[in-house]
């Protein structure tokens, strides 16, 4: 009886401790898996084994390595390191592998997405002595706006301010009368914003 229950015990656990080895799911890969397109992320394998041969890898060339090394940290061994740029829009799978020994490898799935288009602002409407409404064109998967005021063309130094709209237009009040006023607009979501607009001039 005793035999035929080692038997039941190492057949049931058997699998599993196969499963746990080779599905990727229990790797120890940390790192973003949402990001946008051009940006720089660094990714880490903490694991208990020195790799003979470690080498990241990006599956499908939806990036580039831009630099790779080893550490220690978070109660491992051993710390494997990448510095990974996302170039291409779509699911991308960025792998460590130990070439000297084919099953130690682990991947992560990371979706990059295109950065937001840039608006586009247009001329000021309803210009007073102490106000004026900010107009620019919407852009798709934005959420929000970020509006910047400034009395300087470069929106340096001087008066800055900043306001956030789920909008394309606001209405700034509390001007200075006869005030030479300049804005940019930029889209942003989640985890996601674009460059400034162009911009526009406005004499209260």
């Amino acid at each position: 009886k005793k035999t035929i229950m080692k038997r039941i015990v190492l057949s049931a656990v058997f699998p599993l401790l196969v499963f746990i080895f080779l599905n990727p799911a229990f790797a120890q890969i940390e790192g973003p898996t949402s990001v946008v397109v051009n940006t720089t992320h660094t990714y880490a394998y903490y694991t208990n084994t020195i790799l003979a041969n470690p080498n990241w890898v990006i599956a499908v060339g939806g990036g580039s390595i831009i630099n790779q090394w080893q550490g220690s940290g978070g109660g491992y061994s051993v710390v494997y390191y990448a510095q990974v740029q996302w170039t291409t829009a779509g699911s991308q799978t960025l792998r460590i592998r130990n070439y000297e020994v084919p099953v130690a490898e682990t991947y992560v799935t990371v979706q990059a997405t295109p950065p937001l288009s840039t608006p586009i602002a247009h001329a000021a409407t309803n210009v007073l002595a102490n106000s004026f409404t900010a107009n620019w064109g919407g852009v798709t998967g934005a959420t929000s706006y970020t509006l910047l005021i400034s009395t300087t063309p470069s929106f340096s130094g001087g008066m800055l301010n900043e306001y956030s709209t789920t909008g394309t237009s606001y209405t700034v009040n509390n001007r200075t009368p006869s005030t030479t006023y300049y804005y940019r607009v930029r889209a942003v979501a989640t985890g996601n914003q674009s460059n400034y607009s162009n911009t526009i001039t406005v004499i209260t």
